[in-house]
Formats: structure tokens, C-alpha cells, sequence
């Protein structure tokens, strides 16, 4: 009983640890995302070129706004995983609990177990 318990402390310390780290990702994006908002609209704004200039200028800025989108897409990514991992962190849990096996799927849980799917952080 006392491993269960252990190995039930250890996820949800790493599901903490990987809680604290999302977060500090997403600071850094939105972060990241006004720096490189506010830098294209003072390129936008104050820069007078034309020619071959003003073509790599616009390449650059594409680039940039790339990088942002990538950026939200890794967080969304990590949302995700930090999601399964609190689901099945809590499902073994809750299974130990409640006495079930500790893959009990939702399907095998019902539909009142379907409904009430809360992560708990």
C-alpha cells in the first residue's frame, strides 16, 4: 500500500513540477509575442524603404509572425500532454480508491464518470 502511495506522491509532485513549467512557457510566449508585435508595428510604421529592401523586410516580419505561431503551437502541444498526464496521474488514483483496476477507462467507469472528467491540479 505504502508504494502505491509513493508512486501516487511522485506523479503528482512530477504533475506539479510539469504545471509550473507550462506556465513558465506560456509567460515566456505571450512575453515573446508582444516583443515581436510590438517590433513589426514600429518596422510597419517607421521604416520608409522601397526596392529590394522593402521585399526582405517583408520576409523578415513573415518570419517573425512564423515563429509566434510556432510558439503558441508548442504551447497548445504542452497544454495537451500536461492534460493526459493530470488524466492519468488522477484516473490510477481514483481507480486505487474506489478498488477498480487501475486502467479503468471511462468507458468501463459510465457515463456519470464521463461527465464529472475535472482536472485537478
Amino acid at each position: 500500500m505504502t508504494n502505491r502511495r509513493t508512486r501516487y506522491s511522485d506523479s503528482r509532485s512530477e504533475l506539479v513540477r510539469a504545471q509550473r513549467r507550462y506556465t513558465e512557457r506560456v509567460a515566456v510566449t505571450i512575453v515573446f509575442t508582444t516583443v515581436q508585435a510590438w517590433a513589426t508595428i514600429a518596422v510597419v510604421t517607421q521604416l520608409r524603404i522601397g526596392g529590394v529592401l522593402a521585399v526582405a523586410t517583408a520576409l523578415v516580419l513573415s518570419a517573425s509572425l512564423v515563429a509566434v505561431a510556432d510558439s503558441w503551437r508548442d504551447v497548445r502541444t504542452a497544454r495537451r500532454h500536461l492534460l493526459q498526464r493530470a488524466e492519468s496521474v488522477f484516473d490510477d488514483e481514483d481507480a486505487d480508491i474506489a478498488g477498480m483496476p487501475e486502467r479503468a477507462s471511462s468507458a468501463e467507469l459510465g457515463p456519470a464518470a464521463r461527465r464529472n472528467k475535472l482536472v485537478r491540479l
